[in-house]
């Protein structure tokens, strides 16, 4: 890539990652172009010769950011050779994308994986459904492993047990980093959550694959009268 074409992606990343600020702050449709240029620093004009709307910049945003993460995860998966590998292969990938997009993080998978914006474009809206696809088939595809290594029975639903491991490791990502918890796995000791947030924070990636191993083990031994169990650890 030659200087001039560095620069221009440069300049093409602020006004992508300024747009991305002010999205979360304010919410899409209650964002301006205008406002996009001066938290930039650049004029309105300028945007427009990178972007050619606003539906361009934030579909950019989730091509570019948001789905590439996901997308790499599923190579990180297969790579790994046991069921426990591929959890730690989704914990760290969740600790590096908390990691990296900070105090967003939380805000990037509302806004990517539960808008329901009506102005956004059909582009955008396949674009988040894509997003929520991959998402979905990394962790299918970690649970769909279990069950032909037979660590996993498929009597309960393969979706459900998914939405746990991404909930749980969502949850510990979050607390890990010092961001709020809005996911609704953990809460207070005295509460008697099992999940809790002093708990999480205490553990290593590894406590956190014990963990939800073990707590599905212990939910489907008590549960074992009504259904053959889901986990043979």
């Amino acid at each position: 890539m030659n200087s001039e074409a560095a620069k221009r992606e440069k300049k093409r990343a602020e006004i992508m990652e300024a747009a991305f600020r002010l999205f979360l702050q304010k919410g899409y449709a209650n964002t301006k172009i205008i406002e996009i240029a001066n938290s930039a620093k650049i004029g309105k004009g300028t945007v427009y010769e990178y972007f050619k709307s606003k539906d361009q910049i934030l579909l950019d945003i989730i091509l570019k950011y948001v789905k590439n993460e996901f997308i790499q995860l599923s190579g990180r998966i297969n790579e790994a050779r046991s069921l426990q590998e591929k959890l730690r292969a989704y914990i760290d990938f969740e600790m590096e994308f908390v990691g990296k997009y900070g105090m967003y993080a939380l805000e990037i998978k509302k806004t990517v994986l539960a808008s329901t914006d009506t102005k956004i474009s059909g582009e955008i809206c396949k674009a988040i459904y894509d997003v929520i696809e991959a998402e979905h088939r990394n962790i299918l595809q970690i649970v769909e492993y279990g069950l032909k290594k037979e660590q996993l029975r498929s009597f309960i639903s393969s979706t459900v047990t998914a939405r746990f491991i991404v909930g749980v490791v969502g949850t510990y990502a979050a607390i890990k980093c010092g961001l709020p918890n809005e996911l609704g796995f953990s809460g207070t000791e005295e509460e008697g959550s099992f999940f809790s947030d002093r708990l999480l924070e205490q553990c290593t990636p590894d406590d956190i694959i014990d963990l939800i191993l073990e707590t599905l083990h212990s939910i489907l031994l008590v549960s074992d009268i009504i259904f053959p169990p889901l986990f043979m650890i």
